[in-house]
């Protein structure tokens, strides 16, 4: 692992290799300098207060206070920080709770590591001319041997309280909003039954069993009747739907019923849908269709072909062709097909 530390912002971190630039604190991109490989021993810089735990005398280049790093060693290594929020020991210290409950070599070693720790904090205030001397030192010793020894501060102790106060508030108004909705069906229930005691004395006993069962009633009406509905109206298209026939044509030529054609033909049953249809019958196999009776002609309508009949004027019929060409027709050459 090897320590670094940002020439902008101060911040130092432990890592194989040079940690992202992105996000200082401080502004813009960080700006790192190694100041070597993480080892055993601690040394103070006496300008910007960064504290670093390496091999031997870190790099002097780089100094977020300007300049070059000033540095003292002050004892065993405990983490790599600049300020007293972000302590991080390479062997963190047993509290005392902790060490209690241990045998007695490893509570001789916890004592060690306090000790040495303290001692480290000591070297700090005593060597720095800088940021880490007076208060400064003293803040960090203050909080250093708090968490070494398990105890809180007065900050961790107020944040709790007011976490936990927060918490019971929260809880407070949700009992309350549920206490309301309870209260508003319980004034609705007992205004429906109150209603329905007054319609069971006026005789109306159908309407006061409505009135105090409607929550499960009406959803159950609304659906019986969307079922019958949807039954009923099922079944008028059932009954108009299309009904398939098969009629049997026999060629002229056939020798036997083998031979016959079957042709499906869909008709509708509702007589309302049916179009009657008419042929020519003219001896010479043909007849004039033409604009308007005795009119000039259109076209030859041949014999066999069909059409509807739309009406009639004079003694001609109007009729309408399967192309939708529309004209009259003398209607003695007019016949319905069977």
């Amino acid at each position: 692992m090897k320590v670094y530390c940002c020439q902008k912002c101060g911040t130092v971190m432990s890592q194989e290799r040079s940690p992202s630039s992105s996000g200082c604190s401080a502004g813009g991109w960080h700006s790192w300098n190694e100041l070597g490989k993480e080892g055993g021993k601690t040394f103070s810089c006496q300008n910007c207060g960064s504290v670093v735990s390496t091999e031997r005398s870190p790099s002097s280049s780089g100094c977020p206070s300007g300049g070059w790093h000033s540095w003292n060693e002050t004892g065993k290594g405990f983490g790599n920080f600049r300020s007293a929020t972000n302590i991080k020991t390479k062997e963190q210290p047993k509290t005392k709770e902790s060490s209690s409950s241990n045998s007695s070599s490893s509570g001789s070693s916890s004592n060690e590591n306090d000790v040495a720790f303290k001692d480290t904090l000591i070297g700090m205030a005593a060597s720095g001319t800088g940021k880490l001397a007076g208060k400064a030192a003293t803040e960090v010793g203050s909080y250093a041997w708090k968490k070494v020894t398990g105890q809180k501060s007065e900050e961790d102790i107020a944040r709790e309280k007011h976490n936990m106060e927060m918490k019971q508030a929260k809880a407070q108004l949700q009992q309350e909003k549920e206490d309301r909705k309870e209260a508003k069906k319980e004034a609705k229930r007992s205004g429906r039954n109150e209603r329905a005691k007054e319609l069971e004395s006026e005789g109306k006993t159908f309407a006061a069993f409505w009135v105090r069962n409607q929550r499960w009633l009406l959803p159950l009406t609304i659906i019986t009747a969307m079922v019958i509905i949807g039954k009923f109206m099922g079944e008028e298209e059932k009954a108009t739907a299309p009904e398939t026939k098969i009629e049997t044509t026999t060629p002229k030529n056939a020798s036997s019923p083998t031979e016959s054609e079957k042709t499906i033909v869909s008709t509708p049953i509702d007589p309302k849908e049916q179009v009657q249809l008419f042929t020519i019958q003219d001896p010479d196999g043909y007849s004039n269709l033409r604009d308007q009776p005795d009119g000039e002609v259109l076209q030859k309508v041949n014999e066999g072909e069909t059409f509807e009949v739309l009406g009639s004027e004079d003694d001609y019929k109007k009729i309408k062709l399967e192309n939708g060409t529309i004209g009259f027709i003398h209607e003695s050459r007019v016949k319905e097909v069977k």
